[in-house]
């Protein structure tokens, strides 16, 4: 059912209903009645919008838009980027700036490689993000998890850790066995399944360092790239994170 493929894409990417509705437009009314199988058949615009949101490429694309059951990626690898914005441009220095972290992490293969980048609301912290993840996505074969937390959520009500974990952990295992219960057990479970891979993991929208601590992967060949308002300086002195600064201008200023 073409409703249930909704809510199992939904949920591996640990996006709430509301989540959804904010990424197409789509009411959370006409999503439920969606996944509920109460419309057997959604118009064509309403498929791409949900394609796009969830960011679907290639032939699991093709099986979505078709109707069709949509399998997980091959071998457990997430794919869980959004689309990349259509004909972003600028933001130079930024690209530029991330790419050099990403090189340092490379050379340094026995730590985890992390950014903050971070600015004033609509600044383009999102776009950016996105866009520079998937221009990067062949680095790490082992697949891209990402997350709304939203810190700076409208509604005022961050996502939880165990939802993000939630999420996460079926991601990269498959909604298989007994789930963990506990934050600690979650946080463990998620970090055995990121040893020995290499996985970006996108932590967007970040209020404070408490969300961001638990999701970092214990191992290293991840890495992490976060956005929020904040700089994180304990972040920054503590777990060796790269700050990326971006300004109005479409510069990105801020060295390491």
């Amino acid at each position: 059912m073409f409703g249930e493929a909704v809510q199992e894409l939904r949920r591996s990417s640990a996006l709430t209903q509301e989540d959804l509705a904010a990424k197409t437009g789509l009411s959370v009314r006409h999503l439920r009645d969606l996944e509920a199988g109460r419309i057997a058949r959604p118009r064509p615009a309403t498929m791409l919008l949900l394609a796009d949101a969830f960011g679907l490429q290639g032939s699991r694309r093709d099986r979505f838009l078709a109707g069709a059951p949509t399998p997980p990626p091959p071998n457990g690898v997430p794919a869980q980027l959004p689309a990349d914005g259509f004909g972003f441009v600028g933001r130079d220095g930024a690209l530029a700036r991330l790419d050099e972290i990403l090189a340092r992490a490379v050379d340094q293969p026995t730590a985890m490689g992390l950014a903050i980048v971070s600015g004033t609301a609509g600044v383009g912290k999102t776009s950016l993000a996105v866009h520079w993840a998937h221009r990067v996505a062949a680095y790490f074969p082992d697949g891209q998890l990402y997350v709304n937390l939203r810190g700076f959520d409208p509604g005022g009500v961050p996502l939880g850790l165990s939802t993000a974990l939630a999420g996460f952990v079926n991601a990269l295992a498959g909604p298989v066995g007994r789930p963990p219960t506990g934050l600690d057990e979650q946080v463990a479970r998620y970090r055995s399944l990121l040893a020995g891979r290499r996985v970006l993991v996108v932590l967007d929208n970040a209020g404070d360092a408490d969300q961001v601590r638990p999701l970092l992967p214990g191992a290293p060949g991840c890495f992490v790239l976060v956005t929020s308002r904040h700089q994180f300086l304990g972040l920054v002195s503590v777990n060796g994170a790269h700050p990326v600064t971006l300004d109005g201008r479409g510069t990105s200023p801020a060295n390491c």
